[in-house]
C-alpha cells in the first residue's frame, strides 16, 4: 500500500470513528454500535479499499450508521436491517402493501403485488379521505396524520379505507410480493398465493389489438423470473405475437433475476446462454453475466414486435435489460416510449453495480463495486439514461399517478397506431 493511500484510509477511519462516537454518545456504554471492537471498522475499511469501484475520497465518507456511505447506493446494515433486506429481496413482506404521497391529501402512489392492499382492491392514484377500525366510525386523514392514525389500530384489525373510489378493507399481514401483471384485450392475470406463483384471472382488460399482450414488471426480486415465464405462457396460449413490456417505475433489483428474465428477450442471440451484461472493476477485471437460457423463439416469431414503456424511475437492472434487448435486436429506440413529466423524459441512468459483503455478526456493507455495460456494444448509460435524443418517444403525462393511468393510455394509443 502506498503512503498516500495509507493517509487516505487513516482519514476515512477517523471520520467513521467520529461519526460513530457522535451518533452513539449516551446510547451505549463501553461498546461501539459496530459490535464491541474496532475489528469491524477495520473490516469495513478493507472492504472499501479492496472493492469500491473508485479510489476513495475521504471527504465523501461521513457515516456508516443508517446513512449513505460513499454514494447513494452504498450502505451499512446492522444484523436486523440486513435480515430484513434479505427477506425483502426474496419477496417476503409485511404490512398493508402500499405507499402514498402528499398531494395536499393522501394519494396512493404504489400498491404492491399480492399484498393485502392489492387484494382489497386499492389502486395507485386513489385518494384516502378517512380510516376506520370498525367500518362505522371514521377518522378523517391528511398526509400529516395518516401514518399516526393507521398505526393506532391494534394488530389484526380490519382497517376500512374511505377513498374517492369507494370503501376498501384489509388487514396488515405477511405476504410474498409479486412483480408481474399480465393484461390483454381478453382480460388479465395477476399472481397470488403463498409464493406469489398462482395465476388469478382478472377482468382488467386493455384496449389492445387482438394479437398484442401487455406485461408489467415492477422489480427484479423474488420469483419475478418464474412469474415472467408463466405470464409469457399465457401470452402464447392466447395466441399473441406482439408484446408491450412496461418497466415504468421499475428501479431494478437483483442481477441474477435480470439474467433469468433476459433469457426470454434476446432475439438475435445465438448462444444457448447469451451474455447479458459485463461488469468492469477498478482493477481492470471484467465479469460476464449470462442469461439462464435463450428462449425468445419459444414465445415470439420473426414478425413479432416488442415495445417498451419507461420513465425517470426505470433504473439499474431495468436498464440492463433494455440494453440487452437493444444489443440483440429485440428492441429499437423508436419502440421505447418515455413518460414525460415537467419536460423531462428519460430513464434514470444507473450503470453501476452493488455487491453486499457479510460480516461475522450478521451485519453487512453494500458497496458500489463496478460499472456495468451492455453486452454487445459495451455501452454505459450511467448518469445519462435512455433519452429522446436516442430516438425514444416522449409521451406527456399530466399526473404522477391517476386511477385511469393517463400515461399508459396515451402510450397504448400511439402503439395501436404503429400496429394498425
Amino acid at each position: 500500500m502506498s503512503t498516500t493511500k495509507k493517509g487516505k484510509i487513516g482519514k476515512i477511519l477517523l471520520s467513521i470513528l467520529l461519526a460513530i462516537i457522535v451518533f452513539w454518545t449516551g446510547a451505549l456504554v463501553g461498546a461501539f454500535a459496530f459490535g464491541g471492537s474496532d475489528r469491524k471498522i477495520a473490516w469495513i475499511m478493507e472492504m472499501i479499499e479492496r472493492n469500491y469501484y473508485e479510489e476513495v475520497d475521504p471527504e465523501t465518507v461521513y457515516s456508516v450508521i443508517g446513512k449513505e456511505i460513499l454514494d447513494p447506493y452504498s450502505d451499512y446494515y446492522d444484523p436486523e436491517a440486513f435480515a430484513e433486506l434479505s427477506a425483502n429481496r426474496a419477496g417476503s413482506r409485511s404490512g398493508y402493501g402500499f405507499s402514498y404521497y402528499n398531494a395536499g391529501n393522501v394519494v396512493l402512489f404504489s400498491v404492491t403485488g399480492n399484498s393485502p392492499a392489492e387484494r382489497a382492491g386499492l389502486k395507485p392514484g386513489m385518494t384516502v379521505r378517512a380510516l376506520s377500525g370498525d367500518g362505522a366510525t371514521y377518522t378523517p386523514v391528511t398526509a400529516e396524520n395518516f401514518g399516526t392514525v393507521l398505526d393506532s389500530f391494534p394488530e389484526g384489525t380490519t382497517v376500512f379505507f374511505d377513498t374517492d373510489c369507494g370503501v376498501f378493507s384489509c388487514v396488515k399481514a405477511e405476504y410474498t410480493e409479486s412483480y408481474v401483471v399480465y393484461r390483454s384485450d381478453k382480460g388479465g392475470y395477476r399472481f397470488t398465493g403463498d409464493n406469489a406463483l398462482e395465476l388469478e384471472r382478472t377482468e382488467d382488460a386493455l384496449p389492445l389489438p387482438s394479437d398484442t399482450a401487455y406485461i408489467r414488471l415492477t422489480g427484479f426480486y423474488g420469483n419475478a423470473g418464474e412469474e415472467m415465464r408463466l405470464a409469457l405462457n399465457v401470452m402464447k396460449e392466447e395466441g399473441k405475437q406482439n408484446l408491450i413490456l412496461d418497466l415504468r417505475s421499475n428501479g431494478g433489483g437483483l442481477l441474477s433475476v435480470c439474467q433469468s428474465i433476459a433469457s426470454f428477450f434476446l432475439k438475435d442471440a445465438e448462444e444457448s446462454k447469451p451474455l447479458v451484461v459485463t461488469a468492469k472493476y477498478k482493477t481492470g477485471r471484467r465479469d460476464c453475466f449470462y442469461a439462464d437460457g435463450n428462449w425468445y423463439d419459444d414465445y415470439f416469431s420473426a414478425q413479432s414486435e416488442l415495445f417498451l414503456l419507461a420513465d425517470e424511475n426505470t433504473a439499474s437492472a431495468s436498464e440492463c435489460l433494455i440494453g440487452a434487448m437493444m444489443d440483440y435486436g429485440t428492441l429499437s429506440y423508436d419502440r421505447i416510449y418515455l413518460s414525460e413529466r415537467n419536460g423531462v423524459a428519460k430513464t434514470y441512468g444507473k450503470g453501476i453495480m452493488q455487491e453486499t459483503f457479510l460480516y461475522t455478526d450478521g451485519s453487512a456493507i453494500k458497496l458500489t463495486t463496478a460499472t456495468v455495460h451492455w453486452p454487445v456494444t459495451d455501452s454505459s448509460i450511467h448518469g445519462v439514461g435512455v433519452v429522446p435524443a436516442d430516438g425514444a418517444i416522449p409521451v406527456p403525462v399530466p399526473f404522477m399517478v391517476d386511477v385511469a393511468d393517463t400515461g399508459l393510455q396515451s402510450m397504448l394509443s400511439l402503439i395501436r397506431e404503429r400496429l394498425a
